[in-house]
């Protein structure tokens, strides 16, 4: 899933226009959150309506308590994962994008930047939050999805420093040769300003 969501990223922002860490940071953030929600209401049919409605049919479209309970797992689905997608999937794909941007700066997409080691450290944390998240032994009280959500979370907000910073040296760059031009404009010709 991390790699399907982090091309799905790479293919539909592949403009060199966008050249920021924090670009990558939003449009990961972005594809996350819309396959959380594709994939959350997945889960809300599977688990919920689809039994009931089936149950439903099976006594005659009868509205019992099979389609009730159906459809009350089913807003339980949606709530719970509801709450869990910005420590899964949204902080995954933000992470592993803006990793990504940081490789790929200004530069046209090319398939090597997927293998700079760079980029490839930063993405298999999401692979290995994503791991285990959804292992067969669970913490209690949702202690895998809190766990691993917040050390994705303390990398994701270490990446958007990192794009406040790159941020912030293209200001300095910009106003150093702003001022250089200025200063540069009211020399009279020849003579050099101390």
């Amino acid at each position: 899933e991390e790699i399907a969501k982090l091309l799905t990223v790479v293919i539909v922002m592949r403009s060199i226009r966008y050249k920021y860490i924090l670009n990558g940071i939003l449009f990961g953030a972005t594809v996350g959150a819309g396959f959380a929600a594709f994939e959350t209401a997945g889960y809300a049919l599977n688990e919920g309506l689809i039994p009931g409605l089936l149950q439903g049919l099976i006594q005659g479209g009868q509205m019992d308590p099979a389609m009730h309970l159906g459809a009350t797992t089913m807003l339980q689905v949606l709530r719970i994962r509801g709450i869990e997608a910005p420590l899964g999937h949204v902080a995954w794909t933000a992470l592993a994008a803006g990793a990504f941007w940081r490789v790929k700066l200004d530069k046209p997409f090319n398939p090597a930047m997927l293998f700079d080691t760079r980029f490839l450290k930063a993405f298999m944390i999401p692979v290995v939050m994503h791991a285990l998240w959804d292992a067969p032994w669970q913490l209690p009280f949702s202690g895998n999805q809190i766990l691993t959500g917040l050390i994705t979370w303390y990398v994701v907000f270490g990446l958007v420093q990192q794009g406040l910073r790159q941020v912030k040296d293209e200001q300095k760059a910009h106003l150093q040769t702003t001022l250089a031009n200025v200063e540069a404009s009211m020399q009279p010709s020849g003579i050099a300003m101390a």
